[in-house]
């Protein structure tokens, strides 16, 4: 599940936007299929241009959500720092009309669909799509800020997730506040849980990590080959990061722990199950403590996804605790 905005649709983005991505295509745009679903309200579509060129669009402006612009210029700058390759979408030009105006990625239009994560074939085809893209990344070096900046990052930086998970252990001192709803065993748990992700978040930042692996951003070709988008979270963390979470979308089941114990990932086999344990009950706890306390922050539908969300996740966490 994800949470979905009220997206934009591409014909109604500025005329100049619309405009700027003709140009970067080389002909009018004669057909769009906008996109539903994700987080952010500016448009997405998957655009053919007389001459049959394909890509696919997203744009946003500050207007329409004052953070989105952000991540955009972070998908940005990782994706030219990349380069091309098939296991992520090539990013074919993009536009940044600064602090006031609009961010838009021209991207290639990957032809796939989205796995079935409750199949168990197609989530392991996934889990190890994901350790092969970490091992990739962990060969090569992590960008620093002004590698990111030359690239049009424009001081946004790599998401620090060491305080990502400080924050999720700050979450467990919560999880007593009045609307909270997590089971009585994990409450119960939360100083133990607590005290593993401050001692994860002392891991050194190694890699670069996707972070947002979930089905919604894998796409399967029809070859079978997996291709991971939307970069916009992508941040310094450790090696058993991203094939951790490209199990969360069953963690909920049984699966999610023999996955774990069979992984390929290095870094994975060695993290101990406690903490893979932590983890999965400190993203559940956040969840449930942020349906509480930011209930009016963010896009419509954030609210049901974080209720949805952190229920299925500490639904799990009670199997691995008890």
């Amino acid at each position: 599940m994800s949470p979905a905005a009220a997206r934009m649709a591409w014909g109604a983005a500025p005329a100049r936007v619309r405009g700027w991505v003709e140009d970067a295509l080389g002909g009018p745009v004669v057909h769009a299929v906008d996109q539903v679903g994700g987080m952010s309200p500016g448009p997405a579509a998957r655009v053919r241009t007389s001459a049959g060129r394909r890509a696919f669009v997203k744009a946003v402006g500050p207007e329409l959500h004052p953070d989105t612009p952000e991540l955009f210029r972070r998908e940005v700058a990782v994706l030219r720092v990349l380069g091309p390759d098939p296991r992520w979408a090539t990013l074919l030009d993009a536009l940044d009309e600064g602090s006031d105006g609009w961010v838009v990625l021209v991207l290639e239009d990957v032809e796939g669909r989205h796995p079935v994560a409750a199949d168990d074939a197609e989530a392991a085809l996934t889990v190890a799509a994901v350790e092969d893209l970490t091992a990739e990344l962990g060969r090569r070096p992590l960008p620093d800020a002004a590698t990111l900046d030359a690239r049009g990052a424009r001081g946004v930086g790599l998401v620090d997730l060491p305080r990502r998970l400080r924050m999720w252990a700050d979450a467990c001192l919560e999880v007593d506040l009045p609307g909270v709803r997590v089971p009585a065993r994990v409450a119960t748990a939360a100083p133990g849980v607590r005290e593993r992700l401050l001692a994860l978040a002392e891991q050194p930042t190694t890699h670069l990590v996707h972070w947002d692996v979930r089905a919604d951003n894998v796409l399967v070709r029809p070859t079978g080959d997996v291709v991971l988008v939307d970069w916009g979270q992508a941040g310094a963390g450790t090696g058993w990061m991203d094939p951790l979470l490209a199990r969360m979308d069953r963690a909920q089941d049984a699966w999610f722990d023999d996955s774990v114990r069979s992984t390929a990932s290095p870094a994975l086999a060695a993290l101990p199950e406690e903490d893979v344990t932590a983890f999965l009950t400190g993203l559940g706890v956040l969840l449930a403590v942020r349906a509480v306390t930011h209930a009016d922050v963010g896009p419509p539908g954030l609210q049901a996804f974080r209720l949805a969300e952190s229920e299925r996740l500490l639904r799990g966490s009670v199997r691995r605790l008890a």
